[in-house]
């Protein structure tokens, strides 16, 4: 699994990046095998007049043989945002690997006519 960190406008410094890095790994260390690509940015947001200014947590997490995830989360704390971000990335990223091994094994059975609800094939 490759994170890459993107912070245009963002100043990044080196704890923020070592907290970002650390908080991705253990979240997602459980599928390294099955993510080629982490993608992580991160962009200032103006606050309106009543709101403080806040940072916006992009994440895009390429998982084999599905579309890409997407994750965004705004919030005022840099270090929060980033925490969330991984906790909701690990929890979709979650959901759609076990949603892709359920079609692909279900999706077998159907083939060959033994799926859940379906009858066995009859020989004759």
């Amino acid at each position: 699994m490759t994170t890459v960190i993107r912070s245009p406008d963002f100043p990044l410094t080196s704890s923020m990046r070592a907290h970002l890095t650390r908080r991705f790994l253990l979240a997602l260390k459980r599928f390294d095998q099955r993510i080629s690509l982490v993608e992580v940015s991160l962009e200032q947001v103006k606050g309106s007049r009543d709101a403080p200014d806040g940072v916006e947590v992009l994440v895009e997490a390429s998982v084999h043989g599905m579309n890409p995830i997407a994750v965004s989360v705004v919030s005022y704390e840099p270090y929060s945002a980033i925490s969330i971000a991984a906790k909701r990335t690990r929890r979709v990223v979650k959901r759609a690997i076990r949603y892709q091994d359920t079609v692909d094994h279900y999706g077998l059975r159907a083939l060959a006519g033994i799926g859940p609800g379906r009858p066995a094939a009859e020989s004759g």
